[in-house]
């Protein structure tokens, strides 16, 4: 479970959100990082763009990044 959570609002930014995703967690792999990757998820709040960004999260996930997205529909 993790401690951590980073959250990233999001509309229709699909297109960083792999960039962002992999940057975040090469950050928190270094040894001087305060934070453990371990123990460290990304939460995408997503206002329900359908840009293909729950695809890129699920694919995300598969890669074995802690992420996940709430899309919004309200």
């Amino acid at each position: 479970m993790a401690q951590y959570s980073v959250i990233v609002p999001a509309y229709k930014e699909n297109n960083n959100l792999r960039p962002l995703v992999t940057r975040i967690f090469a950050a928190l792999r270094r040894i001087d990082s305060p934070v453990p990757a371990d123990q460290t998820e990304v939460i995408i709040v997503d206002d329900n763009s359908r840009d293909g960004s729950v695809e890129t999260v699920s694919a995300l996930r598969q890669e074995g990044y802690n992420v996940r997205i709430i899309v919004r529909t309200d």
